[in-house]
């Protein structure tokens, strides 16, 4: 009886799928490029499920949990890179990182259009009244010339 037990659970570790080993180097590449759990998971050959699984027993915690300090590392890496682009004088790079950190994007060009607008149109004004005060001057100096 005691033999039949085990040969139950020598079968039952080895029934199912075979091991699928983990390169851990690539998942974490993988998660500071941003991949979700999904991406990260066919990419390594597993159902998110059972890759959710794998990430528990490794290291105790979620996925989410997990990938959370890998992502924040990967942003920083990618803005490192585009600052240290930027600075070697890659014009793109200065645009961008412009629009993104200086607010200088096309909200602020649609604000400076505003702004353009607005200006010319306070001078009109003013370029209207001056020429009204001038014929009024004008009138009133030819009345007193006809006087």
């Amino acid at each position: 009886m005691q033999s039949e037990v085990k040969e139950k659970e020598k079968h039952l570790k080895t029934a199912g799928r075979p091991h699928i080993p983990v390169d851990w180097d690539k998942v974490n590449q993988l998660i500071m490029a941003q991949c979700t759990i999904e991406e990260v998971a066919g990419n390594v050959g597993m159902h998110r499920a059972t890759f959710g699984e794998k990430i528990k027993e490794k290291y105790g915690v979620d996925f989410t949990t997990y990938a959370t300090e890998l992502r924040s590392k990967g942003k920083s890496l990618l803005r490192s890179k585009q600052y240290q682009k930027a600075m070697e004088g890659n014009i793109q790079m200065l645009l961008r990182l412009g629009e993104i950190y200086l607010d200088q994007g096309k909200e602020a060009k649609q604000e400076d259009t505003v702004i353009t607008a607005t200006f010319k149109d306070h001078m009109d004004l003013v370029s209207s009244v001056q020429s009204e005060r001038k014929m009024a001057e004008t009138s009133i100096k030819a009345e007193h010339k006809s006087d």
